[in-house]
């Protein structure tokens, strides 16, 4: 059994962006700026080299982030950038098949950190990307963060269980706004019998 273990990184670094705060919107220009920089549809293609070199069975993804947007405060959120989305297409395209774990309506992808699109607050301009989506030069945007649990797609009959957990302890940096939930996904996959 090969396991595999890859943080994804979202892409930017928080740390600056907490600096900018109580300036919402410089804080998102720079996650989004920084994120565009990162470039994750590049950066998959080396992921997805080095998952085929190593032909592991299960990869478990850290920082696995969804970029979000939305035009204004009563349009409807859209994925701009998946990146599990992004790497399984990746993956595909090297000739391997992955899926997200899954059993039972259960899946293996656990949310740890949110922060949701807020009109006037979040705003990010990017002409280049948002004048086609939304027909104007920003949007709001947020992201989530994730761990993941990936299989071979051979393997997907063999899962008995998947399912998420989340530790007590949290972390808190704004009240009600930011909060990091520590937990993790899990499967129980049947290997030639055994259930590991």
């Amino acid at each position: 059994i090969t396991v595999m273990s890859r943080n994804l990184y979202l892409g930017a670094d928080v740390g600056v962006a907490m600096k900018l705060l109580p300036d919402f919107p410089a804080a998102t220009q720079f996650m989004w700026d920084q994120m565009q920089q990162t470039d994750f549809p590049k950066r998959s293609e080396i992921f997805a080299q080095e998952i085929k070199s190593a032909n592991p069975d299960v990869i478990g993804l850290q920082e696995a982030t969804q970029w979000y947007c939305q035009k204004n405060a009563m349009s409807k959120q859209v994925v701009v950038y998946d990146f599990v989305e992004i790497l399984l297409d990746q993956l595909s395209k090297q000739g391997l098949s992955y899926a997200i774990a899954q059993k039972d309506g259960h899946i293996a992808q656990n949310v740890g950190f949110e922060i949701a699109p807020i009109a006037f607050l979040t705003k990010a301009t990017d002409p280049k990307i948002f004048k086609e989506m939304f027909g104007q030069d920003y949007a709001y945007c947020g992201f989530a963060i994730a761990d993941v649990l990936l299989v071979k797609e051979k393997l997907t009959s063999n899962l008995l269980a998947v399912g998420t957990a989340e530790y007590e302890a949290k972390y808190t940096i704004i009240p009600t706004l930011m909060t990091v939930y520590r937990g993790y996904s899990w499967a129980d996959i049947d290997f030639s019998g055994k259930p590991i």
